[in-house]
């Protein structure tokens, strides 16, 4: 049966209502609602919720929906605890809205030309990627997979944007790369694709390849230094990877590390990741060239940097967040011990071993930057 479903949210914004129907043979009509209004939701700061507003006026498209087109903008939308529900709008018309969950907002109004600036194009690709699962997936799975669906659009989002020098590089870019299909091999927390593609040879020739890709999202390691002291501080954790592996130790000694949260920068997420982890409080950060860990078999890009902070009165604590399942043990060392154990071989972690060959390198202009 057909409705017409006054939007009033991210879907009036074209690029996330055709990603969502599969399609962009779509009409639709201003309106508005009365005594209405869209504000920002309180939990978000960044995502609208239509409220009561005695006086208000909350503007909007109509779209006529059936059928398949219907059944996947309700699938999506329940995805976040909305329903339909039926309205008149100010023109007269009936029609019905995907009303929200009950929420805390804010008093100030959304505005869609600023979310779409800031949003549009990572939401876009996260609503791709949850579509992909319509119809098998239900609803609530959808809902607590989509912040790290929203993350790793985030991370596609920077990849686009950063500069890709090229002054050694023979290879022809993304131009050079034809992608024939991708097949979705597994979706939790984390995603496995199977790409099909060819690329260009160096030879001139063609390269058919069909590779499973691990796709997790950006991430962010900081190594706390003290110029003054000559001290770093590392954190302890067990870890399932060297565990999986057999390794006879599998707590390994790392820099401290978290995966990007969306809408934030990769220097927000060192920062809050330093008070998660060591409680520290990082006066400056010092970044260092990032890269990929293993770009044979992941997607995933580390943003590096060298926290300066003073660690005078620092010592050892235990850490990390109960509800994420961390648990953390802090180590306060000397740079050249902690450089030590490269050749021990307790420490272990590549990335760890990068940020404290490079520290070890700029001591002197880190000790410029950081004195205290």
């Amino acid at each position: 049966m057909a409705r017409d479903l006054f939007l009033y949210g991210t879907l009036r914004d074209p690029g996330q209502l055709t990603t969502v129907l599969g399609h962009g043979r779509w009409e639709a009509r201003a309106d508005a609602l009365a005594d209405h209004a869209v504000h920002l939701d309180a939990a978000t700061g960044d995502f609208p919720v239509l409220v009561g507003a005695e006086g208000g006026l909350a503007e909007g498209l109509v779209l006529h929906a059936a059928g398949e087109d219907l059944a996947r903008l309700d699938w999506y939308e329940s995805a976040f605890g909305y329903s339909r529900r039926s309205v008149t709008l100010v023109s007269g018309a009936r029609a019905e809205v995907y009303w929200p969950p009950a929420v805390e907002t804010k008093a100030e109004p959304w505005d869609l030309a600023a979310w779409v600036a800031a949003w549009g194009p990572a939401v876009e690709i996260a609503a791709a990627e949850a579509m992909r699962h319509y119809p098998e997936t239900p609803p609530g799975d959808m809902a607590r997979r989509f912040p790290m669906l929203l993350a790793r659009a985030a991370s596609t989002r920077r990849a686009v944007t950063q500069s890709a020098p090229g002054a050694v590089r023979n290879g022809t870019g993304r131009k050079g790369v034809t992608l024939d299909r991708t097949v979705l091999r597994h979706s939790g927390f984390f995603m496995v694709d199977e790409l099909h593609l060819a690329h260009r040879r160096f030879d001139g020739g063609v390269e058919d390849v069909v590779r499973e890709v691990f796709l997790s999202t950006d991430a962010t390691l900081l190594l706390p230094y003290d110029p003054v002291r000559d001290e770093v501080v590392l954190v302890e954790q067990f870890r399932t990877g060297p565990f999986r592996r057999g390794d006879r130790h599998p707590w390994t000694l790392e820099p401290i590390a978290g995966l990007i949260d969306p809408g934030e920068s990769p220097e927000e997420c060192g920062r809050r990741e330093a008070m998660e982890e060591a409680a520290l409080k990082i006066d400056r950060l010092v970044p260092v060239p990032g890269g990929y860990p293993s770009p044979g078999a992941t997607a995933e890009f580390f943003h590096l940097y060298v926290g300066l902070t003073a660690l005078a009165d620092y010592r050892t604590r235990s850490g990390g967040q109960a509800h994420e399942g961390e648990d953390i043990l802090t180590h306060v060392l000397k740079l050249d011990t902690a450089l030590s154990l490269l050749d021990t071989g307790e420490a272990n972690v590549l990335p760890l071993a990068y940020l404290l060959f490079w520290t070890a390198a700029n001591r002197a202009r880190l000790g410029a930057a950081g004195g205290h």
